[in-house]
């Protein structure tokens, strides 16, 4: 008797939904020009400062600015894509009927990530006081391939327990 893999019917729509307004948040995001970007980054960054500051960490004029660099690359680019990148994978896994689910959900969600990933960067162009940056690319996509090889990787490891039980 072979055991068949048990999913719940709608969650390949909750994982597509998750996509979708990922990329969306994503896109406008990419949209938003120069000066909102900076005043919503520098949100976060205060926030950060400022709970560091209650610590009784001060920081220097530089280290702020190392700072919302950080805050502006880790979560607004990594972070973001990281979250995508997770429901890419478990749409692709969801939606797809074949044998080899695990890995075409690896290639299929890679490939579309690096697409969100260049085209996002892209729409910078149409943007006052933006502008796209290939390093920002790589970031983007450095963030959905962490989570997406991690998932990969333990599904695989799921799917071979399950093959020998």
């Amino acid at each position: 008797m072979t055991k068949t893999r048990k999913t719940r019917p709608l969650s390949k729509y909750f994982y597509l939904g998750g996509f979708v307004f990922v990329t969306a948040v994503i896109f406008v995001f990419s949209l938003t020009n120069g000066a909102d970007s900076s005043t919503q980054s520098n949100f976060f960054r205060d926030i950060v400062v400022n709970a560091l500051n209650f610590f009784g960490v001060s920081l220097t004029l530089d280290q702020v600015e190392v700072v919302g660099l950080l805050i502006r690359k880790l979560i607004g680019h990594l972070g973001i894509f990281a979250v995508d990148g997770f429901f890419g994978y478990f749409t692709f896994y969801r939606f797809l009927k074949t044998n080899k689910n695990a890995l075409y959900s690896l290639i299929y969600s890679l490939v579309a990530m690096f697409i969100i990933a260049f085209i996002s960067e892209g729409m910078q162009f149409l943007v006052p006081d933006r502008g796209p940056a290939l390093v920002d690319v790589g970031i983007d996509f450095s963030g959905a391939v962490l989570v997406i090889f991690i998932l990969f990787f333990i599904k695989n490891r799921l799917i071979k327990k399950e093959s020998t039980l």
